[in-house]
């Protein structure tokens, strides 16, 4: 191993002594155990980000001064998780950002939801190639990305694709649940079906389903309810780029 590898290595090793693996660390423990993790030391602590740059974390007793230094030199433009003990350094990203805080929940286990009773509701495996049906740019390329990773399970209404669910961030423990249902099939039990299914497939592998929520998104929390994830767990600051 190069004299690069062999630092980032230890950099690696360094992050994931210092976060357990609980459900409100469940995103940050993920992010480091990507096999593109990148680890920026920051003080005390550190920012970490992988290669796409969707998503970033700081844990720790991170200097402020040099997590947002970090962001710059990474061009960083996505969601970047902070812990509520960074709380103050949340308050010195500036006014291009909007802080929220989002509830960390367990509680969802196999068997959860009720049925939906709807005839003609199904739930599949999406394939991992192929196309996909039309849908909006944004979401297709969000599956096409998670399809890659890991499984994803669709909800299909009659012929129609209604709503989608995987695990999107998993450590040794714990699961992330992701969630998507298109405009026309909300509130009509798609979600709850296709999310059930994701939960019972993760739980069949021995790991603890996971739900997180920004505290403004009343139809994730009511879905989080139904699905039973009804034990709070944690919290953390959502960051993100003001539009």
């Amino acid at each position: 191993m190069s004299e690069a590898g062999t630092a980032a290595a230890d950099l690696r090793r360094w992050a994931l002594a210092s976060i357990p693996d609980t459900p409100p660390t469940v995103e940050m423990r993920a992010l480091c155990l990507a096999p593109d993790a990148i680890i920026q030391p920051c003080g005390d602590g550190f920012f970490v980000t992988t290669r796409e740059r969707a998503t970033a974390g700081v844990w720790g007793d991170a200097d402020p001064a040099a997590v947002v230094a970090a962001i710059g030199a990474l061009r960083f433009d996505g969601e970047l998780l902070v812990t509520e003990e960074c709380a103050a350094l949340a308050m010195r990203l500036g006014g291009g950002w909007r802080i929220e805080r989002a509830a960390i929940f367990t509680g969802g286990g196999p068997g959860q939801a009720a049925p939906t009773g709807r005839a003609g509701l199904r739930v599949a495996r999406l394939s991992p190639q192929g196309p996909l049906p039309p849908l909006p740019q944004s979401l297709a390329d969000e599956l096409n990305a998670a399809r890659r990773a890991t499984t994803v399970f669709v909800a299909i209404d009659g012929a129609m694709p209604a709503s989608f669910a995987y695990v999107a961030w998993e450590t040794e423990r714990h699961g992330d649940l992701s969630v998507d249902t298109l405009e026309p099939w909300r509130r009509r039990g798609c979600a709850r079906a296709v999310a059930q299914a994701a939960i019972d497939d993760l739980a069949a592998r021995g790991k603890t389903p996971v739900w997180g929520a920004i505290a403004s998104n009343a139809a994730s929390l009511a879905l989080a309810r139904a699905l039973g994830f009804i034990r709070p767990a944690g919290t953390l600051l959502v960051a993100s780029r003001r539009a």
